[in-house]
């Protein structure tokens, strides 16, 4: 299955007193890369994120968005002790430094040792509890945000692959052509040159020059990984194909690369260069996919 590492995903759930709401969003990658943006107190959850990422992904860097809002009616325990140090320090700071305005709570609201809820491992572990289902549910809109990206990007690769193999077709259909005309080529220089050759000798040099010349043997594989990268590209079992079709489109370069050496025809370099241009799009295309 082709599927893009770029997508987003967005859930909002939780109980008449919790509001819990998360964001994910994944980017190209080499590896599988996880960022967490939480409050401090969520964030020895990452691994458990990364884990749970893994089930379903094997490249990507992904960028998770937590927020836990409390819906109670009654205001959460805070940390008294604290606010009233730090209402110190801030008030004699302000008495030493000549500031006029006064202290607010707004001041203390920056300081996250007061604003923090005291909880404890079993208050965030039922936090946890609510929050895996939404978990699950945003990972599934993510891997069909994914899956359907992969698909468009499959069908602009599928549709300048076929435009490949119409090159192909050309290139082959321009052969016979192509080999008469450098045999004919030959004749006329050994005729200008007004010299003398056993016929089997200019048989042995043409047969030479144009095994030099000759793309059969190019052509015939690039057509053999070109139907192979359509035939993965149609494949929809689960399995991610990026790496898969990113070796054959090197070994498709490799054979336009010679082809383009041994092109003797301005025709065949021509289809040459629209090949590889089609190749370089598709190559672009390929970086975005699992």
């Amino acid at each position: 299955m082709v599927q893009s590492m770029t997508g987003f995903a967005s859930v909002v759930g939780g109980t008449p007193s919790r509001r819990l709401s998360l964001d994910i969003k994944s980017l190209n990658s080499k590896g599988l890369d996880v960022r967490l943006l939480a409050n401090k107190e969520y964030t020895s959850w990452e691994q458990r994120f990364i884990a749970a990422l893994r089930e379903r992904f094997t490249r990507g860097r992904f960028e998770l968005c937590l927020q836990v809002t409390e819906l109670a009616t009654e205001l959460p325990e805070r940390n008294l002790v604290t606010a009233r140090r730090y209402h110190a320090i801030l008030e004699t700071l302000r008495r030493e430094l000549g500031i006029v305005q006064p202290i607010t709570l707004d001041h203390l609201l920056h300081f996250e040792e007061f604003t923090a809820l005291n909880r404890n491992e079993e208050d965030l572990e039922a936090v946890w509890t609510e929050l895996h289902p939404l978990l699950n549910r945003c990972l599934d809109q993510l891997a069909t945000s994914r899956k359907r990206e992969g698909e468009i990007i499959a069908a602009d690769m599928a549709a300048r692959m076929t435009e490949l193999g119409t090159c192909l077709d050309r290139i082959e259909t321009e052969l016979p052509r192509v080999n008469a005309q450098l045999r004919a080529n030959l004749l006329t220089r050994l005729a200008e040159t007004r010299a003398e050759v056993a016929a089997e000798r200019f048989e042995q040099e043409v047969v030479y020059y144009l095994a030099r010349c000759d793309v059969t043997e190019e052509v015939v594989r690039a057509r053999a990984h070109q139907r192979q990268f359509l035939a993965i590209l149609s494949n929809s079992d689960g399995e991610p194909q990026g790496k898969r079709l990113g070796f054959l489109l090197q070994e498709l370069q490799r054979e336009f690369n010679t082809l383009g050496s041994k092109a003797a025809s301005i025709d065949i370099a021509n289809l040459v260069i629209n090949s590889k241009v089609e190749l370089e799009k598709i190559r672009e295309q390929l970086q975005n996919l699992e």
